[in-house]
């Protein structure tokens, strides 16, 4: 099997970017991004280039790829999850402490520095 592997800091053209490569069926590609837009501004522009293609590559967030292996062959399950979990953004984060904070009567300052601290430990300042 062999794979290609096109990492680039700086947004790419598709059509001119990319370097010459053999022609791949779309099942054996796969794009992945940092964030949704990216994920769809890549989709959007590889159907305008291959308008008489029914099947898009894979194309995927960083964040999209891990749950999808999560939710795959019941790997959930040996994290204790059930098949339904979801995984929150941070606006659905926020607004969950929020609503956690008002029914424990916590002070909004102390409500907002903990999300905060979720924030940090999220990207790893919590180690």
């Amino acid at each position: 099997m062999s794979i290609l592997c096109y990492i680039s800091p700086m947004p790419i053209k598709i059509d001119s970017d990319l370097p010459a490569c053999k022609v791949l069926e779309s099942e054996n590609i796969f794009v992945m991004t940092y964030m949704e837009s990216a994920a769809r501004n890549f989709r959007d522009r590889i159907k305008n280039i291959r308008q008489n293609s029914s099947q898009l590559p894979n194309i995927s967030t960083i964040h999209g790829l891990a749950l999808r292996i999560l939710k795959e062959n019941g790997n959930f399950e040996r994290l204790g999850l059930s098949g339904d979990f979801e995984i929150c953004d941070d606006s659905q984060r926020s607004r969950i402490l929020r609503e956690i904070s008002t029914k424990l009567h916590l002070e909004q300052k102390t409500a907002e520095e903990f999300d905060r601290g979720v924030s940090v430990f999220k990207i790893g300042g919590g180690n």
